[in-house]
């Protein structure tokens, strides 16, 4: 579980206490083996500024993409080495100067159970483009055609090369369709994504709670 608070404060307090505890570590290194890793628990980080909504294709701050980061996937991803890597799409195919094939994963759920599929992705992504906010990373986006249920083709509305790389915003991060129909508000405070991660608790400029996605179809 990772909860963000905001207090200007302690910020500066925490860069304190992790340079302080890095030289401990350092020192007792020489001395005696670390602990083993372990998982689970809570991690709280302290930001100074709140969140201000959490629907990707309208965000309004950093810490809004910080946090879509982690509940939202894309179709495609950055390696540590800046190359291109799958995410929610297994492969894709360049077919022409204005069109490519995405295939999707299968047995992929959002976290509140409904399926990833074809049409949760045209929704997303057509959704995503006519955003204003969105549009200068995805705006490219002409429609998405439905090939299968695990298949779609991106049309372009002109030939742009760097397609891949634009798909890894978080501001091209595939919502959940049933979310999608709800009021405005709610889409902003009740984001469902196929992520790592989902929303437990948002009290805005107090703490914000995310834990683990149990439908989560990556590594834990």
């Amino acid at each position: 579980m990772v909860r963000v608070r905001r207090h200007a404060q302690s910020v500066a307090a925490l860069a304190v206490v992790a340079s302080m505890a890095w030289g401990l570590l350092v020192v007792a290194g020489s001395q005696a083996a670390p602990a083993a890793p372990q998982r689970g628990g809570t991690v709280t980080i302290a930001v100074g500024t709140d969140a201000l909504t959490l629907d990707p294709h309208n965000y309004l701050a950093t810490t809004d993409i910080v946090v879509d980061n982690m509940i939202f996937d894309t179709l495609v991803s950055f390696d540590l080495n800046m190359k291109i890597r799958p995410r929610l799409a297994l492969r894709w195919l360049y077919l022409g100067p204005t069109s490519w094939r995405f295939e999707l994963r299968k047995d992929v759920k959002f976290s509140d159970g409904t399926p990833f599929n074809a049409q949760a992705a045209k929704v997303s992504l057509e959704r995503a483009a006519r955003s204003p906010r969105a549009a200068a990373f995805v705006g490219f986006i002409k429609q998405v055609d439905i090939v299968n249920e695990h298949t779609i083709v991106i049309q372009t509305n002109r030939p742009f090369a760097p397609v891949l790389n634009h798909l890894t915003s978080a501001v091209g991060g595939l919502m959940a369709p049933s979310s999608l129909g709800k009021p405005a508000d709610d889409i902003k405070r009740q984001p469902v994504g196929t992520g790592p991660y989902m929303l437990r608790e948002w009290i805005p400029n107090q703490r914000l709670v995310i834990v683990p996605n149990p439908t989560y179809w990556g590594d834990k």
